[in-house]
């Protein structure tokens, strides 16, 4: 999974809250089966508005054919 918007760690997780994420599902063999692009909204669902706090999103949904 990638995404655009947050910092990048050396695992390749991406921190934050990216406005978009890409989700790859990989055969065993390394063939990609989806790689679908999903665009994020993020709700506070803690903290304050002036100091933040945790986020959500809604889940994301991944079809393998």
């Amino acid at each position: 999974m990638s995404g655009r918007g947050g910092a990048r760690n050396p695992c390749g997780v991406t921190f934050g809250s990216p406005s978009e994420v890409t989700v790859r599902a990989l055969a065993a063999d390394g063939t990609v089966l989806a790689e679908p692009e999903h665009d994020l909204v993020w709700t506070r669902v803690g903290g304050t508005e002036q100091c933040g706090g945790p986020v959500t999103t809604a889940p994301i949904q991944l079809s393998v054919p």
